[in-house]
């Protein structure tokens, strides 16, 4: 998980990277430029009729002991009507 968490925010440095040099535009999460956009370092783009998906996965060690508010949460998950797989 923790290479995983590297590698992402590597690809998210070098996107950001290239569009600050001006080497063209990037699709990236609002949340990870968030200071970029306030500091008018980075301006977004809206784009009419354009809308991204992605998948985000829950992950859990079965052998370990869970609390009861995890239980609970992941149940809503499972529950909620956004879950299409």
């Amino acid at each position: 998980m923790y290479l995983a968490t590297c590698s992402s925010h590597l690809l998210i440095f070098a996107s950001f990277s290239s569009v600050e040099a001006g080497l063209g535009i990037s699709v990236l999460p609002k949340l990870t430029i968030k200071n970029e956009l306030k500091y008018s370092l980075l301006r977004e783009v809206k784009i009419k009729d354009f809308y991204l998906t992605r998948d985000l996965y829950l992950v859990k060690k079965k052998t370990r002991f869970t609390k009861v508010g995890l239980n609970h949460f992941v149940d809503f998950i499972k529950k909620s009507p956004v879950i299409l797989k």
